[in-house]
């Protein structure tokens, strides 16, 4: 893939660690892709609803 087709896919990281998300999104940015972000299961389902992304990368061991 280059850079114009990673950047079109659209991410979501879910993770209750606030530093981790950080830092996986700033070594995806360096690779070309954009993602948003979630802390908890609840508000990944909630932005889910508003608008669908193409990958979903979770921490299955969370909170909630």
């Amino acid at each position: 893939m280059d850079s114009d087709q990673l950047r079109q896919i659209s991410l979501l990281l879910v993770d209750d660690e606030t530093d981790f998300r950080n830092t996986l999104a700033k070594r995806l940015l360096k690779r070309g892709l954009h993602s948003i972000h979630a802390p908890d299961g609840e508000t990944c389902l909630a932005m889910l609803a508003k608008q669908p992304v193409d990958v979903v990368v979770m921490d299955v061991m969370m909170p909630g």
